[in-house]
């Protein structure tokens, strides 16, 4: 059930919407070890947002999941894919690790717990 959150200030022009969010897709499910039918990707483009002092290109990126294997190779893994995909710079983003509590998650009528 992983969730992956960008908040940019690119436009929606700015890549193949399809193409990207099932790229990031794939990536989300090899690093967490969960089944992609569970991982969702949302991107929130146009964002009015500034890093770093500067409006320049960048992000906001959050993953939420029910655990993590190495949140360091998961940090690694997400901003390459993030700077790739979204052709943001990979030191203008942070990335959000939640690690969410099964019995807090619903998904079709029922907790992961």
């Amino acid at each position: 059930m992983p969730i992956l959150v960008i908040t940019t200030n690119a436009t929606k022009s700015a890549f193949s919407k399809e193409s990207t969010v099932l790229a990031l897709s794939k990536v989300v499910a090899n690093v967490t070890g969960k089944p992609e039918s569970y991982v969702n990707v949302v991107i929130n483009t146009d964002a009015i947002m500034s890093f770093g002092g500067s409006t320049d290109l960048c992000a906001f990126v959050e993953l939420h999941s029910i655990g993590f294997r190495n949140k360091g190779d998961t940090v690694k893994a997400i901003t390459d894919a993030v700077s790739e995909q979204l052709q943001v710079p990979k030191d203008r983003f942070y990335v959000r690790l939640t690690d969410l509590n099964a019995k807090e998650v619903g998904f079709n009528g029922s907790t992961f717990a």
